[in-house]
C-alpha cells in the first residue's frame, strides 16, 4: 500500500512509501516506467517526502515518530535527522515538509501546528513558529521563494485561517480570514498574485495576496 510519494523536479524519478505487514519501504522509481531502482527500509511509515535541490537526497517526514530523515539515495544511509520535540509524550508526526528555493533550509510542519525551520547542512534548528491550531493540512512555498502559506486544523481544533509566513524572519506577515472551517489544501498561481484554498466548509476561495 503506497501512502506517500514525491517526484523529482525534472520528472525522471520519484519516491514512494510502500507499507506491508512487516516493513516500511521507501522505493525509488524511474519515470515514466515505474521501474524500481532502489528500496530503502525506514523505521516508520512516512507521511511526506521532498527531494534535495541536487536530487541526491530525499527528506522523509515520519508519521508516527518526531523525525525528518535526510537519506542519501546512492547509499541508503541517513545523513541527517531533524527532530521535532512533541508536545505529548515527546512524539509527534511530521505532516508536511518543503525545501526553500535555494535548498539550504528545510521547513517541517507537524501534528500540533508547529512549523520549524532547519539548516540542511548542519541539522540545526533555526527557529519554530506555532501559527496553526491542530494538524498542519497544507504548506506551500509561494512563488519567489521568500514566503510560505500554511493552514491546518481538525475536528478537535478548528482553525479557519491561512497564515503567510516570511521565511527569513520566521514570522507571520499576513493572516487570511474568510473560511468557516479549517482549510485543507492550498495552491498559488505561478505569478504569485493569488492563492487558492479548499476547506472543510466545502468552499474554494481565491485570495489576492497583496490585499488579503
Amino acid at each position: 500500500m503506497a501512502t506517500a510519494f514525491a517526484s523529482r523536479s525534472d520528472g525522471k524519478k520519484m519516491v514512494s512509501m510502500d507499507r506491508n505487514d512487516k516493513n516500511y519501504l521507501m522505493k525509488l522509481r524511474a519515470l515514466p516506467s515505474g521501474k524500481i531502482l532502489k528500496t530503502i527500509t525506514l523505521p516508520y511509515t512516512a507521511n511526506c517526502f521532498a527531494f534535495s535541490s541536487d536530487s541526491r537526497y530525499v527528506f522523509a517526514g515520519m508519521a508516527t515518530d518526531d523525525k525528518t530523515m535526510m537519506i542519501d539515495l546512492q547509499t541508503g544511509a541517513t545523513r541527517q535527522i531533524f527532530r521535532h520535540q512533541g508536545q505529548y509524550n515527546d512524539v509527534t508526526g511530521i505532516r508536511k515538509l518543503i525545501l526553500t528555493k535555494e535548498g539550504n533550509i528545510l521547513i517541517t510542519g507537524d501534528d500540533y501546528g508547529n512549523t520549524r525551520f532547519w539548516d540542511v547542512t548542519t541539522g540545526n534548528e533555526l527557529g519554530d513558529l506555532y501559527a496553526v491550531k491542530g494538524i498542519i493540512n497544507s504548506m506551500i512555498l509561494l512563488p519567489g521563494g521568500k514566503q510560505l502559506a500554511t493552514c491546518g486544523g481538525e475536528s478537535a481544533f478548528t482553525d479557519a485561517n491561512i497564515q503567510i509566513i516570511d521565511i527569513a524572519t520566521r514570522q507571520v506577515v499576513k493572516t487570511l480570514k474568510g473560511h468557516d472551517n479549517s482549510p485543507t489544501s492550498l495552491a498559488a498561481t505561478p505569478d504569485g498574485k493569488y492563492l487558492l484554498s479548499g476547506s472543510y466548509d466545502r468552499t474554494i476561495k481565491i485570495w489576492n495576496l497583496s490585499t488579503g
